[in-house]
Parts: C-alpha cells; structure tokens; sequence
C-alpha cells in the first residue's frame, strides 16, 4: 500500500490531472490525500472519477482543505475532523490497522497553535500505530530553511509539539526541501514544510516504511509519497502503434521516407514490404524521439531535483530557466503516457481522461495475458517465464523422442512346452511335408 500527500494548490487544470494520474500509476498509490484542491466539494466525486478512485471523503464545512481518495481494497473510516486536520483509521487486507492525521496547518502562527494543541489531544485518546502527515506550514530545525530568516519561538512550539506528542521524523528521500516561494534571485526561499511523524509503535509495526519527496513541477509545494513495502518489478509491455505519434512535427515525413524506399516484386509482394519497411522505420524513429517514456519521465523528475539542488545552493539565471524547460518537458512526456496508455486499452472512452478505473487496467491486462505466452507445470501451476518455459518444452521433448525404459521377462524363455508327444510328431510330419512342395 503506498499513500500520496500533495499541496496542489489547485487541481483544476488539466496538467495537474495528468501529473496526478502518472503518479499514481508510477507509485501504484492506494490512497490520495490533496491539500488545498480549490474546488468546491460538489467537483469531489468527479474528480475522484477521472483518476479512477471510487471511495472519497473531504471535511465538509468544517474543513474544505483536505480532500482523502483511496481504492475500493482500503478500508478507511473517519474518526474525528478539525479545521486544519482530518484523522481517520486505515487498513487493507496486507496491511494492519493503523490511524492517520492528514495536516494543512494554516499560515497563521496563532491559528497553527490551536492545531498543535489539537495533535496532542489526539495523541491522549489514540492507542494504534499513528501517522500524522501534511504541510505543517512549519520547520523543526533551522537547516529545513534555505534564503530569509528563522522564527526560533515559532519553530520551538513546532519542537515542543513533537516531543509532547511521542511523535518523531519518518525521514525521508529525495530534496531536503518540499517548498519555495519560486522567486528569482536572492529572494528565492525554500523550506521543508511537509512531513511524514510517525508513532514508535507505528514504525515497529511498518518497518518498510519510505517517504520520497517527489519534484516540484506544477505546485510550490512537492508532493510526499509514502510506501508501506517493497514495491513489485514491473513487466515491459509489447511493441504497438502509438496514436501520440500522428502529432509529432516529422511523423509524416518519416513514413513518406519508409514508403519510398524502393521494393521490387509482385504487386503483393511490394505491399506486404512496404508495410514492413514502415513499421521497422517507425520502430527506430520511436526509440530516437520518444524513448522510453518512463525512463525519461524519471530522468526528467531527477534533473529537476538536481537543478533544483544547484539553485538552493547558488542563485543562477540559467539554471533557472534549465529548470522551467525541464518542467515543460516533464508536462510533455505525461502527456504522451497519457496517449500511450489509451491506446494500449482501446477504448472509446479514452477521452475522459479515466486511465485508472478497474475495467480500464482489466483491458489492458487481459490483451497482455492473450498475447503472453504461458505453460502449465507439472503441478498444475502456470508460469510465464521464458526461462523456465524453455526448460519445460526442452524436458518435454527430450523425453518425447527418447527410447522408454523397458523389462524383459526371462520366463517366457523357460516356459514348460505342454503338448502331448502325438501332436508334436502330427506337426512335425505336417512340416516336412510342406517343405517339399518347395523343392525344384
């Protein structure tokens, strides 16, 4: 199970949709938590809809800043809602119970006071594994801020509150800083405001636990992914035609260029070519263009944590605006997954945007699992691994073809002759005379 945590600032724009969706088909997430969505609580179940989460909750009036989405195998149940918190029990069929406190503590010192206040009395009353995570709008230590000056009283209270409430640092992965105000020059401030506490029996009962601090691209704020276990090796795909290549600026020409390549034979024979040479020349010209869409979404994730890294720690012009190209290239290339992934499902439905509804992986998966090879074992068991499907036929045929194993009874060579002396003289003399008629 593995659970996203994002200040999006909004999420009403298409870009913000389509980098939520690769995240959460990226991180396999089960359990969505966005800060400060914007949108009123009417656009919730939509919303839930297009990123193909069926179960959803938000604070009603009470808080209208935290809106939590999970998958149909979670179990959540909502224990109690505060103005900058909501806290609620999780569980799943792989993992135990626990509770969580999902933050968006207000910019206000006054008004974050009474949320500190309130972490500690649920503290008092909670007796599960306990996981309070969010934007705190706060720093436990003065190397969380980059650029300006530091409120120690304000970061003391911060301290105070995690001391009183037996809760420590989940540590994390990534950029030390999940915040900045994204000005230019020595104006620019970055800060850890997000964070993952956790409750010793939390981490004895999690001890997998990982929190990654995901790039910055569309929010000043990045996003917290938190994973409960080790994650699964993916399974690579098969080759198809891309409906996303139809909008790249040389699509045309290089299949006017494969077409022309000169083909001599019958008027079948050219054709059949043709389309061969087409099909090669596309092949080579995805791989030079696009790639491996997910190696260069995570290439591209990784450079702006570099330039982002390079920026904190020396202002620079040009990495600036390294920076901001590689956003729009990140954009890009989710874009194209996006298109990649409809085309794989092929469904008349693609345009909606719904990648990750139940019924859409399930077509996805079932045309691989036809088009997969697979061979039962011996036990009854199915595998599709090459390797071991080798060895199978190989076994299979070897002992196909091979002399069986035979057992000669030597007693059919001493069996006791039964006949009576007068019918083993009748045959005789029959025999002889049947050899005479042979005689020239």
């Amino acid at each position: 199970m593995s659970c996203l945590i994002w200040n999006a600032r909004g999420v009403n724009q298409k870009a913000t949709v389509n980098h939520l969706k690769h995240l959460i088909r990226q991180h396999k997430i089960t359990v969505l938590v966005i800060l400060e969505p914007k949108l009123p609580s009417v656009k919730l179940k939509n919303f839930a809809w297009k990123l193909g989460f069926t179960s959803f909750m938000d604070g009603a009036d009470t808080n209208q800043y935290i809106w939590i989405l999970w998958k149909p195998f979670v179990d959540i149940q909502c224990l109690n809602i505060f103005d900058q918190a909501i806290t609620v029990t999780i569980s799943s069929p792989s993992q135990p119970l626990f509770t969580a406190s999902f933050i968006y503590a207000s910019c206000s010192h006054t008004e974050r006071k009474n949320l500190w206040a309130h972490i500690t009395a649920m503290h008092a009353v909670i007796s599960t594994p306990w996981l309070v995570g969010g934007d705190f709008n706060a720093i436990l230590d003065v190397t969380e801020k980059k650029g300006g000056l530091v409120d120690i009283s304000r970061l003391h209270d911060f301290q105070n509150l995690v001391l009183q409430s037996g809760l420590m640092d989940a540590g994390f992965i990534g950029n030390p800083f999940t915040w900045s105000n994204n000005r230019t020059g020595p104006a620019r401030i970055w800060k850890r405001l997000d964070r993952i506490l956790v409750s010793p029996s939390f981490h004895l009962s999690f001890p997998n636990l990982k929190v990654v601090h995901l790039e910055r691209t569309l929010s000043d704020h990045a996003p917290l992914c938190v994973s409960f276990e080790q994650p699964l090796d993916s399974v690579r795909t098969r080759f198809i035609f891309q409906r996303m290549w139809v909008d790249h600026s040389s699509f045309l020409e290089t299949v006017k260029k494969a077409w022309t390549i000169p083909v001599f034979g019958s008027p079948s024979y050219i054709f059949q070519q043709k389309l061969h040479n087409v099909r090669r020349v596309l092949k080579r010209w995805n791989w030079e263009v696009f790639g491996d869409l997910q190696s260069n979404i995570k290439a591209s994730q990784q450079t702006i944590q570099t330039l982002e890294n390079e920026l904190q720690q020396g202002w620079n012009d040009e990495i600036l605006e390294q920076l901001v190209e590689t956003k729009k290239h990140l954009n890009r290339l989710e874009d194209w997954e996006a298109e990649m992934l409809s085309a794989k499902a092929r469904l008349a439905w693609e345009k909606d945007g719904d990648r990750n509804t139940a019924l859409y992986h399930a077509c996805i998966k079932d045309r691989c699992k036809r088009s997969a090879i697979q061979i039962k074992r011996e036990d009854g068991s199915i595998t599709t691994d090459p390797n071991e499907i080798g060895a199978i036929a190989e076994s299979f045929f070897a002992n196909l073809f091979k002399a069986s194993d035979y057992h000669m009874d030597e007693t059919l060579f001493n069996a006791e002759d039964r006949r009576s002396p007068a019918v083993n003289a009748g045959n005789l003399a029959r025999n002889k005379n049947s050899e005479k008629k042979f005689i020239f």
